[in-house]
């Protein structure tokens, strides 16, 4: 007998409703077959099978735009990566984690991101808070 598709999650809101008492909050969901991004809870997930759960993202703060927050950690190696590009017609450039200098300097500056979006956003936070207009 196999758990509950959402087991894992749902001992981690578990341990987040011991000190916060809208633990939901902290959870977003969307449909499996969707093209719709992630949804915010906006009350204690029902653990739907036809939905997918996941903590939300930290974010931080440029300017007055929320964005996930850049990657903290040392990735594993071989991993591709986004960093926000501004001269890129895609706004961002990939690469692939080997631990080298340049990688370790990007994760520093705060530039690492494992989603391409999330470095698409920073790059236009950044160009808004930066731009002359």
């Amino acid at each position: 007998m196999s758990g509950h598709k959402h087991a894992e999650l749902m001992i981690k809101l578990g341990e987040i409703a011991k000190t916060d008492d809208e633990p939901w909050r902290r959870v977003q969901y969307r449909e499996r077959t969707s093209n719709y991004g992630w949804e915010d809870c906006r009350v204690f997930p029902a653990w739907h099978n036809t939905l997918d759960y996941r903590l939300k993202p930290e974010t931080i703060m440029i300017g007055d735009v929320e964005i996930n927050a850049p990657e903290r950690e040392v990735l594993e190696q071989n991993e591709d990566y986004y960093v926000p590009n501004l001269l890129a017609k895609s706004m961002y450039s990939t690469s692939r984690w080997v631990n080298s200098v340049a990688d370790l300097r990007l994760l520093e500056s705060g530039v690492v991101f494992r989603i391409p979006m999330d470095a698409i956003e920073c790059a236009k936070a950044m160009i808004k808070l930066t731009s002359l207009k």
